[in-house]
Order: C-alpha cells, then sequence, then structure tokens
C-alpha cells in the first residue's frame, strides 16, 4: 500500500470503479440485448468486474484482514448495482412475474463476483510469486 493513500480511500476507489464498470457494462449491453438476455448475461458482468477488483486489492493493498467479509460486501454490493442498473435500462423487468427470475439472478450474480474476486485474487498472488523468481 502507497503510504499516502489510506486503506479506506483505496477501498472506495476499488468499489466505486467496480459500480461504474458493471453500470457502464449493463447500460452497453441494453443497447442491443433484451431484458431476458441481460437477466442471464448479468453473473457474467459482475464475475469479471469482481475479478478485476480482487486483482486490484492485492496489487493496491498487498494483504487483506478479512478477505471472506471484503469479497462477500463487494460482490453484494455488484449486485445490487447490477439489479438497480436492470431496473434502470428496463423498468418492466420489475413487474411482478419477474420477480423469481431477478432472486436467482441476483443470487447468482453474488456468486459470480464472489467467485470473481476469488480467481482475481489468486492472479494477482500468482503474479506476485513469479515477480520475485
Amino acid at each position: 500500500m502507497d503510504k499516502g493513500k489510506p486503506f479506506f480511500r483505496t477501498l472506495l476507489l476499488l468499489a466505486l470503479t467496480g459500480i461504474g464498470g458493471v453500470i457502464l457494462l449493463v447500460g452497453f449491453f441494453s443497447l442491443f440485448m433484451d431484458a431476458t438476455g441481460l437477466v442471464v448475461f448479468l453473473p457474467l458482468l459482475t464475475g469479471f468486474n469482481g475479478m478485476v477488483t480482487g486483482y486490484n486489492l492485492i496489487e493496491k493493498l498487498e494483504k487483506i484482514s478479512w478477505p471472506r467479509l471484503t469479497h462477500g460486501l463487494f460482490s453484494l454490493l455488484y449486485a445490487l448495482v447490477g439489479v438497480l442498473g436492470l431496473r434502470l435500462f428496463f423498468p418492466l423487468v420489475f413487474a411482478q412475474e419477474w420477480w423469481s427470475v431477478l432472486t436467482a439472478s441476483a443470487v447468482f450474480t453474488f456468486l459470480a463476483g464472489y467467485i470473481g474476486m476469488i480467481f482475481g485474487n489468486w492472479i494477482a498472488k500468482k503474479k506476485r510469486q513469479s515477480d520475485r523468481h
């Protein structure tokens, strides 16, 4: 961690970057995908953003005190932002008949973000090990 950057500022910047990435990708793909396709595709978007965030957590902070909690909070944040992005770009998605689909999608979106963060951490740790040798 850089001496001039406090821990929480770095976490906040990573969170805002991930939120922006989720909203940007949902907005971009909403231009040429329908709501059903985007609901199915949303876990991949959050998984990708989770992977990038997990990589940057290790690169910028070197060590995380509570990795499961940090991964869970970031994944939950990205899942909420993704579902709210669906609401923003497809207002009819929140009709009564979509609730079961959105609930299942939110769970898979959370899990994809969590697994993506673990995978991003693993890639960053492997890169650090190979740079040392």
